[in-house]
């Protein structure tokens, strides 16, 4: 069976990566204790929902990394970004979804955000367990919180200290491709600096 063309490894990936964000932040808005919706465009397709307090709050997804030219079996990494992104479109969400006015500012920041960085394949999975820390955060209950679908690095705790956080499969991926960049970008300059050597006995 031939091998696909690297264009076609990298438009694959690229369709899985929107494939699984859009199913992610459906699953999500459908899933919270809060009013939410799903926000497509216009900018960038966002899970949005107000807590008890009125606050505003969205997640978005955003790549970490992918298949590309210069590494075709980069792992496709996505990271779920709660309140963490700037989101422009607060008040077009808002008046759609008939949504009381924002608090005033300061009362209107709000206060926590969450990155948890992990693995295409991984993500639904993660869809409830997702929506149950939203609740745990709004109401700074650890008693809400379960664990993870899959192993978790936890930066700093795993309770509501927590705003960061990876996947262990996510996380030796991320590595493994780092290692392979460096050795990638080392080779690189020894080409470069026997280009050089040549060059220089070709003068002499």
């Amino acid at each position: 069976m031939p091998r696909p063309y690297p264009s076609e490894i990298i438009r694959e990936a690229e369709s899985r990566a929107v494939h699984v964000r859009r199913t992610f932040l459906t699953g999500l808005a459908e899933e919270l204790a809060f009013p939410a919706t799903l926000h497509s465009r216009p900018g960038p397709s966002a899970a949005c929902w107000l807590d008890p307090a009125g606050h505003f709050n969205q997640a978005q997804i955003v790549t970490l990394s992918i298949p590309n030219v210069e590494s075709l079996e980069s792992p496709l990494i996505l990271r779920v970004s709660i309140n963490y992104l700037r989101f422009h479109y607060e008040d077009a969400v808002r008046h759609r979804m008939g949504w009381p006015a924002p608090p005033t500012w300061p009362e209107r920041q709000q206060t926590w955000f969450y990155e948890l960085s992990l693995l295409a394949d991984q993500l639904p999975d993660f869809v409830s367990w997702v929506a149950q820390l939203v609740v745990a955060k709004t109401h700074q209950d650890e008693r809400l919180l379960f664990s993870p679908p899959e192993a978790c690095h936890f930066w700093v705790h795993p309770d509501l200290l927590c705003d960061y956080a990876w996947t262990v499969k996510a996380w030796e991926a991320n590595e493994q491709e780092r290692l392979a960049t460096e050795r990638r970008e080392a080779l690189r300059q020894l080409r470069r600096q026997r280009r050089i050597l040549e060059r220089k006995a070709v003068c002499e």
